[in-house]
């Protein structure tokens, strides 16, 4: 994940930068391939299975110290789900990391599963942000239009939830990468209409007439994630919410290129702010 101050406990999307944290090398995933995938997989668990029999043995300590019986104390200390989940997601990131999306979007819906069974609410979002992240075949911040093979209303919906999750627990950064997610989501639901049009037999100029209208979703959705990720000081996320605002930005005849997109972007976002200065 970014390098922003977080709010929530994250699904672990850059897992690039928890491997070469740990000695690692990416490389190792391959090509997606079963074997490779299940190697990484098992190389990570390696790294928290033993956090999880630290955790479970210093809880049956406790309990036991505590003058529980023993028979509680070891349920205590196996029954540990927050650990179990912890593992699960890092296994779910693993195999997104493989390509390997159903395993990934299997194991974040267990979680889930397992997350709203308990009223855990910031393990319930972090499963909700892995899963959309499987679903969408995407890390948070690195795609701009959705691929069009993507199911957009079936990845839409893990990040509604998470959305609304993080505006309940006030998990401001995740508030913004799923509104700056669904940024993306929507965007790619606008090119698969283009592309729609464009095959019925509509004239390019025309869809690109329609193209403010077709787009201001994705500005709006993308607009709230930067206003989010500028108050809680996240750069690279601000940088990201600009640039899905810049792809919306299509139709603007003043805007030449994607840095003319950006540049336009800029001057519409510091004047606001301007004028909101002066109010």
């Amino acid at each position: 994940m970014r390098g922003a101050a977080h709010d929530h406990v994250h699904p672990l999307p850059d897992l690039a930068e928890f491997l070469r944290s740990h000695g690692f090398d990416a490389s190792d995933v391959g090509n997606g391939d079963e074997q490779a995938v299940q190697r990484l997989a098992d190389r990570v668990s390696a790294v928290f299975v033993p956090t999880v029999i630290v955790a479970s043995v210093a809880t049956l300590g406790l309990w036991l110290a505590t003058g529980a019986g023993s028979n509680a104390a070891l349920t205590a200390a196996v029954t540990t789900p927050g650990l179990e989940a912890e593992v699960k997601l890092r296994k779910a990131s693993a195999a997104r990391a493989g390509e390997d999306f159903d395993l990934a979007a299997e194991l974040a819906r267990f979680v889930r599963s397992a997350a709203e069974a308990a009223g855990d609410k910031e393990l319930e979002l972090s499963a909700c942000l892995e899963l959309g992240q499987a679903l969408s075949r995407s890390p948070i911040g690195e795609a701009y239009i959705a691929a069009i093979e993507i199911d957009v209303d079936e990845a839409e919906e893990p990040y509604n939830r998470a959305l609304d999750i993080a505006r309940e627990i006030g998990a401001r950064s995740a508030e913004a990468d799923s509104l700056r997610e669904l940024s993306v989501l929507e965007a790619g639901r606008v090119k698969r209409i283009a592309v729609g049009l464009q095959e019925s037999g509509v004239p390019d100029i025309m869809i690109l007439m329609q193209a403010p209208e077709l787009f201001a979703g994705v500005k709006a959705l993308a607009e709230q994630a930067l206003r989010i990720y500028e108050e809680i000081g996240d750069k690279q996320g601000s940088m990201s919410a600009l640039i899905s605002m810049a792809y919306a930005h299509v139709a603007d005849p003043s805007a030449q290129g994607m840095a003319g997109r950006i540049e336009r972007e800029l001057e519409i976002v510091c004047g606001r702010q301007l004028i909101n200065a002066r109010k």
